[in-house]
């Protein structure tokens, strides 16, 4: 770890329906020296932000073979994942559902557990960038 910064971690999904089980494993393969209660925080994290990028652009925005960048971003006191969609529109704020809703408490639930959190435009192309900060206790490198 260099200033208190581990390199970038970064990784390209299909938007399919099993990329978020398999950006949990990859972020958490990544996210090492973590307590069990962080490791679950980051997993769920993790989950939600992908399954966001990967359920909610339109479905021409995605094209026949859309992929999601993930970044993770190590530091001593926090994991930061990063979720890169092709979906221009902007993030709508957490919502609270209804007790019935299935679905809807993905923002809210990462507003919750994440430390910091937010989005913006992708550098490149039309898509968002979606993030989240869990802090940690102190990673050992």
């Amino acid at each position: 770890m260099v200033g208190g910064h581990s390199p970038v971690e970064g990784f390209r999904l299909l938007a399919t329906p099993t990329a978020p089980a398999l950006a949990r494993r990859l972020v958490l393969s990544v996210a090492d020296g973590l307590t069990e209660e962080e490791r679950s925080i980051v997993e769920l994290v993790t989950s939600e932000l992908v399954t966001n990028a990967v359920r909610h652009p339109p479905r021409d925005a995605l094209g026949p073979v859309a992929q999601i960048e993930v970044h993770v971003t190590l530091t001593t006191h926090t994991v930061r994942i990063e979720v890169s969609d092709h979906d221009g529109r902007p993030l709508p704020p957490p919502r609270v559902p209804t007790s019935i809703e299935e679905t809807g408490r993905g923002l809210a639930l990462i507003a919750e557990l994440a430390s910091s959190w937010g989005s913006h435009r992708a550098a490149v192309g039309d898509g968002k960038v979606v993030w989240a900060e869990v802090a940690v206790s102190g990673r050992s490198d």
